[in-house]
């Protein structure tokens, strides 16, 4: 159990922190958590269970997370800073949160998903 979120105060007692901001503090609670998921490819663990929380159908889920994998390797292979140690955590979070909301919107063709996550990405 987390004993306080952040700056010090518990979650509930902040409705207006986001699920994803909630997510980041989790994240980063850890450092063995961060650097984990910086040395780890694939989607962070729990994009799976968020997508099977929001009904998503089998196909549309290994949809998204291929897009993510996509997003990932390009970004990597780009060297952008994004993917650096200190942030690669939230930028993996914001990642998996955009392409949740393009897929909650309807959109099932991976080059768009790949695409608008990306522009979404930048535009933070």
């Amino acid at each position: 159990m987390i004993h306080g979120g952040p700056c010090g105060t518990s979650g509930s007692e902040h409705p207006e922190i986001s699920e994803i901001e909630r997510a980041i503090y989790r994240e980063t609670r850890y450092s063995s958590t961060a650097l984990l998921n910086a040395k780890t490819k694939g989607p962070p663990m729990d994009l799976a269970l968020q997508l099977k929380q929001l009904d998503f159908d089998q196909e549309t889920a290994a949809l998204v997370m291929k897009a993510f994998d996509e997003v990932w390797d390009i970004m990597q292979a780009a060297n952008d800073p994004l993917v650096a140690i200190d942030r690669v955590t939230v930028t993996r979070l914001l990642l998996a949160q955009h392409l949740i909301e393009m897929a909650r919107q309807g959109e099932r063709d991976l080059d768009r998903l790949i695409d608008g996550a990306m522009e979404r990405l930048y535009r933070n």
